[in-house]
């Protein structure tokens, strides 16, 4: 049955992991990822703890931090599976880099993910 918090997740995000690649011959390599989980519902709330952007004008990207609210996704035995730093996640086109994980007072009703976007 869901409550008010549920009605409020009006995006979906897919989690996945970051793939071990080798790169050019310079050392550099577009990432690739591997999708674990699709379609977790969440909601993104304008920026995180972070105050707004960071922008760096000598390598042309700037930072976006977002709050992504969400509940953990159920694994195939019934019991949600663990977020951790080594996941990413992929919400509207934009792959988010988690930079913190809350579980607000311990409730293990939702949780509070810290996200780092990178603009080129």
């Amino acid at each position: 049955m869901n409550d008010a918090f549920d009605d409020a997740l009006i995006s979906v995000a897919d989690v996945q992991v970051r793939e071990d690649d080798t790169g050019n011959s310079y050392g550099v390599s577009n990432p690739t990822f591997s999708t674990v989980a699709t379609a977790v519902p969440c909601v993104v709330t304008g920026f995180g703890r972070k105050t707004g952007e960071e922008r760096r004008a000598n390598t042309k990207f700037a930072l976006g931090y977002r709050l992504v609210l969400m509940r953990p996704w159920p694994n195939g035995e019934g019991t949600p599976n663990t977020l951790t730093h080594e996941h990413w996640l992929s919400i509207d086109g934009q792959q988010h880099d988690i930079v913190s994980i809350v579980d607000p007072g311990n409730q293990h009703h939702h949780i509070e993910v810290e996200t780092r976007i990178v603009f080129a």
